[in-house]
Parts: structure tokens; sequence; C-alpha cells
């Protein structure tokens, strides 16, 4: 079995040789599928990520579930962790860590509460456990908030049949792929 920086490497790779236009086709399936899933929950709180690169594009998602009144909260690193802020619109974003975008204002902070939370990753596999960038932000994240709802999205591809999990990793509940 390949190590967990190994896969990384590899699916980087992989998702980076898709095109623009593979990106917002896929994308776009996992977008309606995600929409009735997150229809399935009884939560108006939703835990959201900017994409990065060539990852899962959600924005158009996001439009919608603002337009139909969800509360969408949006990542922001931190030394200690990472912490999710409410944005009202997607037009209000800059660069922060890592060169991802973060919400501008960060006065309504998400608290403890039920929550759906879309989780990006590099790799998952069958039991849905999942491979990121290594820094175990959404892992910490998860394993305090124990009452949101983790859900992975990636590209078909980027499922296989066993990652190097450790007792540290939450698993998602499910993934969403294209």
């Amino acid at each position: 079995m390949k190590s967990n920086n190994e896969l990384r490497k590899e699916y980087l790779k992989k998702r980076n040789e898709l095109t623009i236009e593979e990106v917002l086709s896929l994308s776009k399936i996992i977008e309606d599928k995600l929409y009735s899933v997150i229809h399935e929950y009884d939560t108006d709180n939703i835990l959201c990520y900017y994409p990065l690169k060539k990852e899962v594009n959600l924005l158009g998602l996001y439009n919608i579930l603002l337009d139909e009144g969800y509360n969408l909260y949006f990542p922001v690193v931190f030394r200690d962790g990472m912490r999710f802020y409410k944005a009202n619109n997607m037009d209000e974003f800059s660069i922060g860590t890592f060169d991802v975008y973060e919400p501008d204002d960060r006065r309504f902070e998400f608290r403890s509460m039920e929550a759906f939370v879309i989780t990006p990753g590099l790799v998952f596999d069958k039991d849905n456990n999942r491979v990121g960038y290594g820094m175990a932000y959404y892992d910490r994240f998860l394993r305090h908030n124990t009452q949101v709802t983790p859900v992975g999205v990636c590209f078909k591809f980027q499922v296989v049949d066993k990652v190097n999990a450790t007792p540290l990793d939450v698993p998602v509940k499910r993934v969403i792929t294209d």
C-alpha cells in the first residue's frame, strides 16, 4: 500500500492534469448531487471551502444556497487550527493562508452546533477515510465538533480502495463524486 505522502503527490498531479473545462464540467455534476444530499439534512448551517486551484469547484452551488437562505461558513486558518466564518455573499473574499480565499468579514464565527461540512480531499477511500494536504486542519476541527456531518467531495478518480488512516483521522459520512 502506498504511503499517504505518495498518494498526495500522485493524486495532486492527476488532478492538476485536468483542464479547467473538465474541472468545471465534473464539478457541476458533483454540485447537482451535493445539492440533493444537503436537502436530506435538517440544518441551515453549511461549512464550505473555497476551491484551491483544481479542487472541485462548488461556487455556483454556494450562490444557490445563499439565495435559499442557508448560512454558509468558510475556513480561515490560524496557528492553532481552523475556524469558520459566515459569508453573506461570494464577492467578499481575499487571499489568505496557503493562497486560499478567506471571507473578509470575520464578525460571525461558527460556534459548536449542527452543520453540514463540505470536506475537500486529495484522496478518499471506500471506508470514507480522507487524505488532505497533510496539515490535519479538518481532522482537528472535526474531532472537536462532533455534532457536524462531514461529507467529502472529490472527482471519481480520487477514490481508492484504502488509505493509511490513523486513529487521529476523522472519516467523512459519505463521499460525493462525479
